[in-house]
């Protein structure tokens, strides 16, 4: 992948004969400097370990425990909403966003994820001291410690300019400048490029979003659009989303926008907007939203939230990414004209990686095999390929390959959105499909959806759904698929029994270098 290889990407994927280009996978002036407290040291770093009891405040860990991002999210508190009023003007933004939490544990002091420059910040009110350490850790002491299982309110400004964060990554940056404004968007981490967050998915919370930018600009984000208030110079865009959301998946876009609205068939609202300059296919590509929608939930189950749409800037950053109730896309999926695939893949995603959102990343293969899966059957509902064809070309690819050479249910952090991840887990669940047969396989799904709705979940959790729904001993099955790096035999255990090879377009040779990005 290319140097923002955390920012999301799936494999290119031949559909009925098309390339279907599936390559997948956010005002005032700024503030004054920081306050005298404030210790921006690049070379500190702060360790802490939780307390152990509620009498006993202590300073909670950076860090929520995933082994693969050690620095992402933090403990000691549980988020439920994020209120972010944002500035932005050429790249310059000042914010101020107000997290309301619950202590888990007793604290002395908490910390966030913020990769800009920290300016205030207050506690139930009150000032209280911080310091910007490592990667991304704002450390919050507040002036009294918080007790187990007590609200508080933290108030946070900060601002920066976007091309200059003060914590840099080394490789990436989810700020993409496009013609007429700039975007964020990014995975398996953004928010803290724009807000302070417990910046991983284990931490759902709503969002409410007011972004002021300059006159004559749109200013998009997710759920609904609930006001827009203009002075002299500014525009005001105010946006909410009630249901609660992974932060990564909560996005920026500024810019010139054609902006639709409209309802579905079952009055379900959607709002599209595509930049200016953006033309042909990739245009008009949003039109078919509401219709794939439907076509999701005729499969899957109930929508999962109150809105829907797209969003499809002006950027050349080669991926799409499931933003809660609104995807973003690069026109590059348009680029050989009509892409419904692309569509259904992000959409998929709302339900299999918003609604339900991994519960550490290792878990990912579950998210982008579903959105994969949904591919091969939208092409089966379409007359084109069925599930059958797409799983026995994918299973024709060459062994050996570095196609096969990877653990799916352990990629490792490098590798998540590896093209493997992609195909072998839709692979799996093909397989799965065989194995249990259509009827029990679709109530795998449903069920699924339903009952993890707004919640995380592991791939321990799919493979005990899995089992229980159908009745069916599957360790052995789940083993061949997603813990061992080599193609399954053609045997009735991995659910290949009588499975035939077929011509896989493209190979050989196959590796990482082939591999598409996408989302």
């Amino acid at each position: 992948m290319p140097p923002r290889e955390r920012s999301r990407a799936l494999p290119s994927i031949l559909l009925g004969g098309a390339l279907a280009a599936a390559l997948a996978v956010a005002v005032a002036l700024p503030s004054a400097p920081a306050p005298a407290e404030t210790a921006t040291s690049p070379s500190s770093t702060h360790s802490a370990t939780p307390s152990t009891t509620a009498s006993d405040p202590g300073p909670a860990a950076t860090g929520i425990g995933d082994p693969y991002f050690p620095d992402h999210g933090n403990a000691g508190y549980d988020a439920t909403s994020y209120d972010i009023a944002l500035a932005w003007d050429d790249g310059e933004i000042t914010g101020t966003s107000t997290m309301k939490a619950t202590a888990t544990t007793a604290l002395s002091s908490f910390a966030l994820d913020l990769r800009l420059r920290a300016r205030s910040v207050t506690v139930d009110g009150k000032r209280a001291k911080f310091e910007q350490t490592g990667e991304q850790d704002l450390v919050i002491t507040p002036t009294r410690p918080i007790a187990k299982g007590a609200t508080m309110t933290v108030r946070v400004t900060y601002g920066d300019r976007t091309s200059e964060p003060l914590r840099p990554h080394p490789d990436e940056n989810p700020w993409y400048r496009t013609p007429t404004g700039e975007l964020l968007l990014g995975q398996p981490h953004a928010a803290a490029w724009w807000f302070p967050a417990n910046d991983h998915p284990r931490d759902r919370a709503t969002m409410s979003v007011r972004l002021t930018v300059p006159k004559g600009l749109t200013a998009i984000s997710n759920g609904r659009l609930t006001k827009t208030t203009s002075s002299e110079d500014t525009t005001t865009w105010q946006w909410a989303a009630r249901d609660a959301m992974a932060p990564y998946l909560a996005f920026v876009a500024i810019g010139k926008y054609r902006v639709t609205e409209g309802e579905g068939k079952d009055g379900l609202p959607w709002l599209n907007a595509v930049e200016e300059g953006v033309t042909g296919a990739a245009a008009t590509g949003l039109v078919k939203t509401p219709d794939v929608v439907a076509w999701l939930e005729d499969w899957i189950g109930p929508y999962p939230f109150e809105v829907t749409g797209g969003v499809v800037p002006d950027m050349r950053a080669g991926f799409a990414l499931e933003t809660q109730t609104r995807p973003v896309y690069d026109p590059v999926f348009w680029g050989v004209g009509e892409n419904n695939e692309i569509l259904v893949h992000e959409l998929a995603h709302q339900w299999f990686g918003d609604s339900i959102t991994v519960h550490s990343w290792a878990d990912i293969w579950i998210n982008e095999g579903f959105a994969t899966y949904a591919e091969w059957k939208w092409a089966e509902d379409q007359d084109r390929l069925t599930t059958e064809q797409s799983l026995a070309r994918s299973w024709s690819v060459p062994s050996p390959s570095t196609f096969w050479q990877l653990t799916i249910g352990d990629p490792g952090p490098e590798r998540i959105f590896d093209r493997a991840v992609y195909e072998r887990g839709a692979m799996t669940l093909a397989a799965l499909r065989r194995k249990v047969g259509d009827q029990t396989f679709e109530r795998i799904v449903r069920t699924w959806a339903k009952e993890r709705a707004g919640d995380t979940a592991t791939d321990d959790a799919f493979r005990e759904h899995a089992a229980k729904v159908s009745g069916k001993d599957l360790d052995d099955f789940f083993t061949i698929w997603l813990d061992t790096p080599q193609r399954p035999e053609p045997t009735e255990a991995a659910g290949l029994e009588g499975i035939e090879r077929v011509p896989y377009p493209g190979s050989p040779p196959y590796g990482p270098e082939q591999d598409g990005d996408s989302n």
